[in-house]
């Protein structure tokens, strides 16, 4: 009889975190959407290469005292004050430049490839930008948001962001 009891175990596990991981609204990134579009400054900080496609890149990398985490990803200090700030706040106030997640993409794993950060009052905002899902992540430092990027605001992103690359080392082909 030990075995239903497993059974139900792991069902109810699984509910619980299928909650858990419940895709967020667009209104849900509301408060992000506000305070970038209210924000003074706007910095950028450069992600370390892909975790599954530059292992060996990242391993070295990973070793640089000029690297911080970000939620769960690594990225390179210092930030990088946004040249384009007006433009980046802009798309990332849009709700428009979202879509609900539509979940896992067969691309290696999410990797953001950039976080743009802001502060309101005492809390610090991150977007986390990942090219090869198409995705953005909201994390104000307790639950990440995850979303689909619109595919305008993914060319969009792609032209404003490509200017603060600066450190991560080119792919062998």
């Amino acid at each position: 009889m030990k075995v239903p009891s497993i059974i139900l175990a792991v069902i109810v596990t699984f509910s619980a975190n299928a909650e858990d991981q419940k895709s967020p609204t667009i209104e849900a990134s509301a408060i992000y959407r506000a305070t970038v579009a209210a924000a003074k400054s706007i910095v950028v900080f450069e992600g370390l290469p892909h975790q599954m496609w530059d292992r060996d890149l990242l391993a070295v990398e990973i070793q640089r005292k000029d690297t911080q985490k970000i939620w769960e990803f690594p990225f390179y200090t210092p930030s990088i004050a946004a040249t384009n700030a007006d433009d980046l706040r802009q798309l990332l106030s849009s709700s428009n430049s979202i879509v609900v997640y539509g979940g896992p993409k067969g691309c290696g794993g999410y990797h953001p490839d950039y976080c743009i950060s802001w502060q309101a009052e005492e809390i610090t905002y991150y977007a986390l930008v990942c090219f090869g899902c198409h995705e953005i992540v909201f994390y104000d430092g307790k639950k990440p948001l995850i979303y689909d990027l619109d595919e305008e605001a993914y060319e969009r992103y792609k032209k404003l962001l490509a200017i603060y690359e600066a450190k991560r080392p080119k792919r062998k082909e």
